[in-house]
């Protein structure tokens, strides 16, 4: 199921984290942003839906940026970005 495209406009961030990786000839920025303030607004179609957040992932040789859009069942603050190969 997809989140609705009014995420994309109402998204407030409650707070966010920020972490810059050097190596393999590239610069990539991850950051990850934190919102509680859409739980109520998903309810219905996202029971346990506590928080919404944006992972975001830029690299610096090929100018890609990727974004990923996320739910959790747990508020709280945000933590470093998930590093996965």
């Amino acid at each position: 199921m997809k989140l609705p495209e009014s995420v994309l406009f109402d998204f407030q961030v409650d707070t966010h984290h920020d972490e810059i990786d050097k190596g393999h000839g590239r610069i990539e920025k991850r950051s990850i942003e934190v919102t509680s303030s859409m739980a109520e607004s998903l309810g219905a179609d996202w029971p346990g839906c506590a928080q919404v957040f944006r992972l975001t992932r830029e690299r610096k040789t090929g100018e890609k940026v990727e974004t990923r859009w996320c739910t959790g069942s747990r508020a709280g603050r945000a933590n470093a970005p998930v590093r996965g190969n």
